[in-house]
């Protein structure tokens, strides 16, 4: 039963991140597209990057 829950939360999590701020990788870059919904007035999220330098 926890695997089953943890992928579940995973899915959500990957469905906030990835559909309503429309973050995603391309060209060497981080993009964002935000995607307004018209029932939720509005919304946010904080980015943590890391530089990835060893």
């Amino acid at each position: 039963m926890t695997a089953i829950h943890l992928g579940a939360m995973a899915g959500t999590l990957d469905l906030a991140q990835g559909g309503l701020t429309g973050l995603e990788t391309r060209q060497g870059a981080l993009w964002l597209d935000p995607v307004p919904l018209p029932w939720l007035s509005s919304y946010g999220f904080s980015l943590l990057l890391a530089d990835g330098r060893a």
